[in-house]
């Protein structure tokens, strides 16, 4: 986790997996990739037992986050 002007951005990692939380996202991964190999770089769909949706604004319908399907 780490203070952004605005935000916070965190990245969840367990094993081998990651998750990243950012308003500027491909920057953070490109900087990942300078020391890691990344592969499936993408929007989450399963993540430690759990399925992703992209969750959207009601109103305007852009993209705010991900939420996981109760199962």
């Amino acid at each position: 986790m780490k203070k952004q002007d605005d935000h916070y951005e965190y990245i969840a990692t367990w094993v081998d997996d990651l998750l990243v939380f950012s308003k500027k996202l491909m920057e953070n991964i490109s900087t990942i990739k300078e020391t890691y190999d990344l592969k499936g770089v993408g929007a989450p769909k399963y993540y430690l037992g759990s399925d992703y949706l992209q969750a959207s604004d009601q109103v305007d319908n852009n993209p705010k986050g991900i939420s996981t399907v109760g199962n």
